[in-house]
């Protein structure tokens, strides 16, 4: 299955990505220069570097940068967001150009961990499917009197948000989340993982957020056939 026939049916996703770096000037030096300086973020300097436009099919990224100075650490959190259809106005087309589109900004991730081995990251997943193309094999369910103090709450009572922490999860996952929105009938899934950072050669595309979300399309959906 292809990255664009799995987002079809994605109403709204979004993906965040977390990792450190030990401080250095010459980095530092390189985050200022992509990207503007942006409120402090408890107390730590940041820049904020885009919003970068991706191919038109694809969503936009930004990198929030963070000199955390008790630990001497750079900080970075690099977060997706679907496109608007219309065009980038000017402010985002000059973000763009400052960073040095996508290659620019992949430079830096690729100088934050040159001397190193890929860092261990924080994978942040969250995406939304209409309940008319797909079933969830959980929820919602009924409460039952077997299940306790909440079942005394009404008459009919229905389960329709599950969530879990995990330990030794697969795909290195460990929160797990899945709520029913039964008003605008459609399920909202969110996976937070700790897996080494991977992109795909060049590019800032990172499989490993079709890889989670794949999993639990097959492990907690079921296509409705239409």
């Amino acid at each position: 299955m292809t990255t664009s026939s799995k987002r079809f049916f994605i109403k709204r996703r979004l993906e965040l990505l977390f990792w450190s770096s030990p401080h250095s000037k010459s980095l530092w030096a390189s985050v200022a220069k992509l990207g503007i300086r942006a409120p402090k973020w408890d107390g730590d300097e940041h820049f904020s570097i885009g919003p970068i436009l991706l191919s038109r099919n694809k969503p936009i990224a930004t990198l929030d940068v963070f000199h955390d100075k008790e630990r001497s650490e750079i900080d970075f959190a690099l977060s997706f967001t679907p496109r608007p259809q219309s065009q980038p106005p000017k402010d985002v087309l000059l973000a763009d150009k400052r960073a040095g589109g996508a290659k620019g900004v992949r430079d830096l991730v690729n100088k934050s961990y040159a001397s190193s081995a890929a860092p261990i990251a924080s994978y942040i997943l969250e995406f939304e499917i209409p309940k008319k193309s797909w079933a969830c094999k959980i929820l919602p369910r009924s409460i039952k009197k077997s299940d306790g103090q909440i079942a005394q709450i009404g008459k009919q009572v229905t389960l329709e948000e599950i969530g879990v922490r995990v330990d030794g999860g697969v795909f290195g996952i460990d929160e797990f989340s899945i709520i029913y929105d039964h008003i605008n009938e459609k399920f909202v899934t969110k996976i937070r993982a700790r897996a080494p950072i991977r992109f795909v050669k060049t590019t800032l595309d990172i499989p490993f957020f079709e890889e989670l979300q794949l999993f639990a399309l097959e492990q907690f959906f079921e296509k409705v056939k239409q």
